[in-house]
């Protein structure tokens, strides 16, 4: 139960401990895994540490996709991370380095809402 995320395929998959009133029509899900793919990411931000900050700004980072790395594979970076589905998903996050902005595209992998009104 606590070595998630779990996916089948690219989909999450949702792991709770049952308990005896459980009822899945009337069941909340607060929080829910995503991969989040940053195309064109600039050089610069293909570090650990600023993926990890890029993934907890939104919402709690949980890991990179590394295999993407070790296949020298650079078309984008791609991130796991627990959102609150409530919150609804941004489009993009605002980088700044050097005191420059970059508006970064968000893509969300097999994910079926991306904001609140969708």
């Amino acid at each position: 139960m606590n070595e998630g995320p779990w996916f089948w395929g690219n989909a999450g998959l949702f792991v709770n401990s049952w308990f005896p009133d459980f009822n899945p029509n009337i069941m909340v899900v607060s929080k829910m895994q995503v991969w989040v793919k940053l195309f064109n990411l600039p050089i610069h931000f293909w570090h650990y540490k600023v993926l990890e900050e890029i993934g907890n700004a939104l919402g709690i980072f949980l890991k990179v996709d590394n295999e993407r790395l070790l296949k020298d594979i650079y078309t984008f970076a791609r991130i796991c991370v627990e959102v609150d589905p409530s919150q609804g998903l941004p489009d993009h996050i605002i980088l700044i380095h050097n005191g420059k902005q970059w508006a970064q595209p968000l893509d969300y992998d097999n994910t079926a809402f991306h904001c609140l009104i969708c």
